[in-house]
This record gives C-alpha cells, sequence and structure tokens, in this order.
C-alpha cells in the first residue's frame, strides 16, 4: 500500500501495515494494541475536518452547476420551442402582430417536448396532447382550425362566382 493511501486507524491490533514512518504516530495500550498518540489523533481530527469541510463544498459547488446547467437548459429548450412554434405559425399564415399572443395561448394549452435530433445536431420541438407526441407543424395546424385558435388563423380566401367579379374587377384598375 504506498504511504499516501494510509488512513491513520484509532485502533489497531499490530503495527505491521503501517508503513515504518508512521509508526510513531501510534502508542501501545498496555492491552494489546496500539492507539494514535494524542498529537496524531489531533492531527487526524483536524485532517479529517478539513476533509469533511472539503467534500461539503465540493458537492454544494456541484449543486450550484446543476442549478445553473438546469436553468440554461430550460432557457435554450424555452427558445428553441418558441422559434419552432413561431415558423409553424408563420407558415400557417398567422398575421406577425398576432403571433404573439398565439404562441402565448397555444403554450399555454399544449405540453412541450424537446429532444435531441436523431442525428445529434440541434434539437426536436414535439407537442404532447391527447393524440401523443405530435409534430409542432401537425399541433399548430389543428389548433389554428379549432375553436380557440381560429381567431389567429388567416382568413381563407373566398373561391365563389363573387370573389372571382372582385378579383377581375381589382385588376382592371
Amino acid at each position: 500500500m504506498p504511504d499516501d493511501d494510509f488512513q491513520f486507524p484509532a485502533k489497531l491490533p499490530t503495527l505491521a501495515n503501517v508503513p515504518a514512518q508512521f509508526r510513531a504516530c501510534y502508542q501501545p495500550t498496555g492491552v494489546g494494541g496500539f492507539t494514535l498518540t494524542p498529537e496524531a489523533q489531533a492531527i487526524a481530527d483536524e485532517g479529517n475536518a478539513a476533509l469533511a469541510a472539503a467534500q461539503q463544498a465540493h458537492e454544494a459547488a456541484l449543486a450550484d452547476c446543476d442549478k445553473v446547467i438546469k436553468e440554461r437548459t430550460d432557457t435554450l429548450h424555452g427558445m428553441i420551442a418558441h422559434t419552432a412554434i413561431g415558423d409553424a405559425m408563420d407558415a400557417q399564415g398567422v398575421f406577425s402582430k398576432h403571433a404573439p399572443a398565439g404562441l402565448a395561448l397555444f403554450l399555454k394549452r399544449h405540453k412541450i417536448e424537446i429532444e435531441p435530433a436523431d442525428d445529434g445536431e440541434g434539437h426536436v420541438v414535439l407537442i404532447r396532447d391527447g393524440f401523443g407526441l405530435r409534430s409542432v407543424e401537425a399541433a399548430v395546424s389543428d389548433w389554428l382550425a379549432s375553436d380557440e385558435g381560429r381567431a389567429y388563423a388567416p382568413a381563407k380566401k373566398s373561391t365563389g362566382e363573387f370573389a372571382a367579379m372582385i378579383e377581375r374587377l381589382k385588376g382592371s384598375r
């Protein structure tokens, strides 16, 4: 055993496993065995207390790092989700001035899940609803067709005869 690994136990039956340079730290008990000298015990206690304090500080630092990582991951995931949903709303024709309100309402009503992309680059945003996990595009499309999302959907172009006459009039100007 390397000398650095010696643990300085308080009581030992023999000094056979104690490195030669540390044997002076032990005194015979008188009933068989050996104990640390009071000076060695004080040094060991001080070292153990310092080690315990260092370990506690290390664990606290790790907990702080984990907290910061979680906060930053949550922020990043929020940004990724907002971008993906905003892009899907834009692709569906939601007016840009109505998009923030529509996005807020959509986020309030849906559970968002962010997963790493299969290719290892970037993330995939999925929506969990009553149908299971779905793409953002499908969920936004269905939401815009619902009673709640209809207010944010673009107006549908009329395709009747009257609409055709209006288009012809606009074209003749």
